[in-house]
């Protein structure tokens, strides 16, 4: 069984998210996605984050349209700050594999994967499926790629892909200013952003 894994603040999830998962599905024959939203994330500031339990909320609706995506409370449920590699220890209890997991990650965060907290420890426990977009300038990351793999023996598989160029800060930027949104989300994020006067 394959499991791809996209975890996040998801402040809010949006369209660029759903297309990561589903092309990453389609790509590499996931049989499931999870989606994980980070309960206290320990490099992001907490002011302008939504609580776990709505950012929650807003991946089950997101999760709703499709058979084969769900979301899991494993991260929001556990107290203090959340790592991946914690995750993955509990995610490996849960489905008694190791190999089967593909953790999906934005091109740029290539760069930052050795920060992760054992890090030696993550590579071991899953592979991962970078995206980047069709156009960018992708030499660091393929390189840093190349890198991980050498020291690490990384699984590290890299996707140029035309993924829409949406950013959650920009969506908050938006709302708070009152300009559209519309387009940017899931139609029931959006409605229930709308409803909960989210982000104002």
């Amino acid at each position: 069984m394959k499991i791809g894994i996209l975890g996040g603040t998801f402040n809010p999830i949006h369209n660029g998210h759903i297309e990561m998962i589903l092309k990453a599905a389609d790509e590499f024959d996931l049989d499931d996605v999870l989606l994980i939203p980070t309960g206290n994330p320990p490099h992001k500031p907490n002011k302008e984050i939504l609580s776990k339990y709505e950012r929650y909320e807003l991946c089950l609706l997101s999760a709703a349209e499709y058979d084969n995506v769900f979301v899991s409370s494993i991260e929001i449920d556990r107290k203090g700050y959340t790592y991946t590699i914690d995750t993955l220890k509990e995610l490996e209890k849960v489905f008694g594999i190791r190999d089967g997991i593909y953790f999906i990650v934005g091109g740029d965060t290539v760069l930052q994967l050795e920060n992760w907290k054992d890090f030696g420890e993550v590579v071991k426990r899953c592979n991962f499926i970078a995206f980047g977009r069709i156009g960018m300038d992708s030499t660091k990351i393929l390189d840093k790629i190349d890198y991980l793999k050498q020291k690490y023996n990384a699984d590290i598989s890299y996707l140029a892909m035309d993924i829409a160029a949406i950013a959650s800060s920009d969506i908050r930027k938006r709302i708070k200013n009152g300009e559209t949104y519309f387009g940017l989300m899931p139609k029931r994020v959006e409605e229930y952003i709308a409803k909960h006067n989210l982000y104002k």
